[in-house]
């Protein structure tokens, strides 16, 4: 059998479209792990600030852009961010500590600078003395 005329240009050019093809999925797959990771960072980093109380830095991780909500038991909680974060500051002002602890943490990326990111959490207040005063949990997607 005669091969084709041109038929080694043919499988050239489709051995570049392939390489090229798994280049872009591999550069897509590469920043989607690297959202995924910076959205864990910064939840870790909002998880450390309540932990620490610093309740500044922690409110820092509330988003101040258009469309923020807070959606909580199925209805929206707080239209803001800062709403989320006065709730947030109430919390500390009552004294003693607040414990953050997360059991469960999946992130999906969704773009090359954004993922959707949800935790389970069980938050704790404890007076001065360490006596549990109030305790709930959740899921949180941010």
């Amino acid at each position: 059998m005669k091969p084709l005329a041109g038929s080694k240009s043919v499988l050239l050019c489709a051995l570049a479209l392939l390489a090229a093809c798994t280049e872009a999925d591999n550069s897509a797959k590469t920043a989607a792990a690297e959202t995924s990771s910076a959205a864990q960072s910064a939840f870790e980093g909002y998880v450390s600030a309540i932990n620490t109380g610093d309740i500044e830095r922690a409110a820092v991780y509330y988003d101040e852009a258009d469309g923020f909500h807070w959606v909580e038991r199925g209805a929206i909680q707080y239209e803001d961010g800062a709403g989320a974060a006065a709730s947030l500051q109430q919390l500390a002002q009552m004294g003693g500590s607040m414990q953050m602890t997360v059991d469960t943490v999946r992130v999906a990326p969704l773009g090359p600078q954004s993922a959707l990111l949800s935790a389970h959490f069980v938050l704790t207040l404890s007076e001065d003395d360490g006596a549990e005063s109030l305790s709930f949990d959740g899921w949180m997607t941010v």
